[in-house]
């Protein structure tokens, strides 16, 4: 399956952008390639969890898997349910793009 492509499931430029939708609030969780925030869902009206990573181009394939196992696992009763995924775009010249997955918290 070719990276970035139509039936890979995940299109980085088609990603929309979480605009004023979340609300990041404390960090609760951090590993080698992201941190994790409780959030608020401002649309929903609940609490969420954002996983917040910045994109590296040469590790699309490894957000293609998290992103298929999020999406087809979501109703997995040891798996939180998965909200969507969004694509926040950097600044120019300082900022880089970050991923945000969307899921349930605890």
């Amino acid at each position: 399956m070719a990276k970035n492509s139509p039936e890979s499931g995940l299109q980085l430029d088609q990603l929309p952008d979480p605009g004023d939708r979340y609300s990041l609030g404390q960090k609760i969780g951090t590993g080698v390639s992201a941190d994790v925030y409780e959030a608020t869902d401002n649309q929903a009206g609940k609490r969420v969890a954002v996983k917040v990573l910045s994109v590296e181009r040469d590790a699309l394939e490894s957000y293609q898997e998290e992103y298929q196992v999020l999406r087809d696992l979501s109703h997995h009763p040891n798996l939180p349910d998965f909200y969507g995924i969004y694509l926040k775009k950097g600044k120019p010249r300082s900022g880089r793009d970050q991923l945000w997955f969307v899921m349930e918290v605890s």
